[in-house]
């Protein structure tokens, strides 16, 4: 529904005839490239699972998110495995 705008309902949400935000995505995974000097929670190079719920803009190549928001250091045991076919 976020990327077509199907139901129409949802364009109540997202953008009646052209998208609200310019860059989708409310899921991430990455690495965290600079902190704020306030920062005490996370450190340059920690790898984090986010999500920006209906702020959007997950899918840019860098995006600034507050420390007390959705953000948690990705689990050191980690692992990625192949879907089933």
């Amino acid at each position: 529904m976020m990327r077509t705008g199907t139901p129409y309902f949802g364009r109540l949400f997202t953008g009646v005839t052209k998208p609200k935000v310019k860059t989708p995505g409310t899921d991430l995974a990455g690495i965290v490239e600079a902190i704020g000097s306030e920062t005490t929670q996370f450190k340059v190079g920690d790898k984090v699972i986010a999500t920006t719920d209906l702020n959007c803009g997950a899918y840019a190549e860098y995006i600034s998110l507050p420390e007390d928001g959705v953000i948690v250091k990705q689990p050191e045991n980690t692992v990625l495995k192949k879907q089933q076919e």
